[in-house]
């Protein structure tokens, strides 16, 4: 696999509206200690400080990962926004591909649906498309589950180009992501992701069109 125990990936996210360019947020992703089987995979997102003064937001999401199959076994999303919390978990079975989701709120809803075989959940994707060879032109399709709900990652690999990182000049594959809902249309918003050609496959920038503007980090 291209990536180890211990690593961790810091990400500056900018927001950009217009002539405007913000410096919004901090992502941090980082590969935790292995149990006999499985390894665990955690994501974190806060805002820079200047706009943690303007409002509260936090994400940490967690996936707990088998480490022969890389097939995620328990996924956690915690979120703050604001004065609302939210507690998401997903367990997925994927001998009898099933899933049961539960949220936590001021409530408890809880979801037994079934999952396609190789499900992913968000985080667990983000590692299984870096253990693949990248080739221009490629293309991957991912089923993926995410609060209770079912979707397909579409990855198709375009040219290598070269994106400057906080670690130096790095060639990498610019690619284009799109997720659709099952049963849904696709959307056209507009989502790439640039990986990294070498061994450790490390994804170096993304962009998403938003509402208002777009994000890259």
């Amino acid at each position: 696999m291209p990536f180890r125990v211990g690593e961790r990936l810091s990400y500056d996210v900018q927001w950009r509206a217009s002539l405007v360019r913000v410096s919004a947020a901090t992502i941090t992703l980082e590969v935790g200690a292995p149990t006999s089987s499985d390894f665990e995979v955690i994501g974190e997102a806060r805002l820079t400080s200047t706009l943690s003064n303007l409002y509260s937001l936090y994400y940490r999401a967690e996936s707990l990962v088998d480490a022969r199959t890389l097939l995620p076994r328990e996924g956690r999303v915690y979120s703050e926004e604001g004065s609302r919390k939210r507690d998401k978990l997903t367990r997925i079975n994927h001998d009898e591909r099933t899933a049961e989701f539960e949220m936590r709120t001021s409530t408890v809803w809880n979801l037994n649906f079934e999952v396609p075989a190789g499900v992913q959940d968000a985080l667990s994707a983000f590692y299984l498309l870096r253990a693949m060879a990248w080739n221009v032109g490629q293309t991957f399709t991912l089923p993926v589950t995410d609060s209770g709900k079912v979707y397909t990652l579409q990855v198709e690999v375009g040219e290598l180009e070269q994106i400057e990182t906080g670690v130096g000049t790095i060639d990498a594959f610019r690619s284009s992501l799109q997720v659709v809902e099952e049963g849904q249309e696709p959307t056209d918003r507009r989502m790439n992701i640039w990986m990294s050609r070498d061994a450790r496959r490390l994804p170096v920038q993304v962009e998403i069109d938003l509402p208002v503007g777009s994000c890259s980090y």
